[in-house]
């Protein structure tokens, strides 16, 4: 293996390693937001089941009292749920940040190396008020979601039960539960997936953050996803596709949950200006240790051994059934009898998947002609 190759299969493994570091801590975060959301629902449920009158007095006056109530509600919930996302979020930037300077420095062995460092206000404001995922503030995010969740199924379910004025208080009870146990597990959700998305759009954010202030000393970076039947196709279509610094690529995190992550690449180790015994001090103990595949994005497999393959060359070993879980039975048929190749998936420019009618072929696989 060459200096270059060692380096390659440093940073990548660090990468991974760091990546899984992260999903503990998400795990632990995604906790506590579950316990956010059965608090706010309690209160929520508390307040209505509290009052006997108004559980008996649901004519429209009243549901439009209650939709200004839960608008109200529902709005301070939605700051404390965005501030405590975006809390996570700069406890995973700043956490991030020690890691690639450390990575990126060799763990401070190389003096050339510039590392990165934001205050926590500063990071603050920018999860705050930057527009991370199609365009749309965090704090709107929640507050949509909470609305689209809890409000909307609680109203809905009033009206379309009739009990404008003559509902029992039995009866309106068994509404009113009913539609906030689904509207939370609607809100629960997206509460969960921002806030892993936002842990993660802050692991990249802080990866990119060292990359632009040590671009002398890389060539570029190769996407790789997690090399696993979850991985959408997209990420999968992506994986081992290599970038050259400032060339136009799709953005990372590419959807909500992605767990992608960049593997950089050097222009010459010694550009390090590192010893070659230090170098090898640094980085094989990282290399040796890192269980699961080096070449794909791909941590530690169970039971199906690991492989130095992209993500297209893994998904060939997998059995038929769970190519077509991972592709779809089409796209997953064309593949194996050669009608198209894996890299004609997905643009690798902009990241859009290539439909089945851009490939040239109809949903039943056969060519449009």
């Amino acid at each position: 293996m060459t200096a270059r190759e060692e380096f390659e299969r440093y940073f990548l493994t660090r990468a991974l390693a760091w990546r899984d570091m992260l999903d503990d801590f998400d795990a632990e975060t995604v906790a506590e937001i579950m316990k956010l959301m059965k608090k706010l629902q309690r209160e929520i449920r508390g307040e209505l089941f509290d009052n006997a009158d108004s559980l008996t007095d649901f004519r429209r006056v009243r549901i439009e009292q209650l939709d200004e109530w839960l608008s109200e509600v529902l709005g301070g919930a939605a700051l404390t749920t965005s501030s405590f996302i975006t809390e996570a979020a700069v406890i995973a930037a700043m956490s991030s940040l020690t890691e690639y300077n450390a990575m990126m420095s060799l763990n401070g062995a190389s003096s050339v190396v510039q590392t990165v460092g934001f205050t926590r206000e500063q990071l603050v404001t920018w999860f705050r008020d930057t527009d991370i995922f199609e365009g749309m503030k965090l704090t709107t995010r929640v507050q949509n979601a909470m609305n689209a969740g809890v409000k909307q199924s609680v109203l809905d379910a009033l009206r379309k039960a009739g009990l404008e004025g003559k509902g029992t208080r039995e009866a309106v009870r068994s509404v009113i539960q009913s539609a906030l146990d689904e509207g939370f597990t609607i809100t629960e959700r997206e509460a969960v997936t921002l806030t892993r998305s936002y842990i993660q759009a802050a692991n990249v954010g802080a990866m990119d953050a060292v990359m632009e202030a040590n671009k002398e000393l890389l060539r570029g970076w190769r996407w790789s996803a997690t090399l696993d039947t979850r991985t959408c196709f997209l990420c999968a279509s992506l994986d081992g596709n290599f970038y050259k610094m400032g060339e136009a690529s799709p953005p990372m995190p590419r959807h909500f949950r992605c767990r992608c992550v960049k593997q950089w690449i050097t222009n010459n180790p010694r550009d390090w200006g590192v010893p070659d015994d230090e170098v090898q001090r640094v980085i094989r103990p990282w290399v040796e240790r890192e269980p699961g595949s080096i070449g794909t994005g791909g941590r530690k497999i169970l039971n199906a051994g690991t492989t130095r393959e992209f993500f297209g060359g893994w998904w060939k070993t997998l059995p038929p059934a769970k190519q077509d879980a991972i592709l779809g039975p089409t796209r997953a048929a064309l593949l194996r009898n050669g009608s198209i190749s894996w890299n004609e998936l997905a643009d690798k420019r902009t990241g859009r998947y290539r439909t089945l009618k851009d490939l040239g072929f109809t949903r039943e696989g056969e060519a449009i002609e």
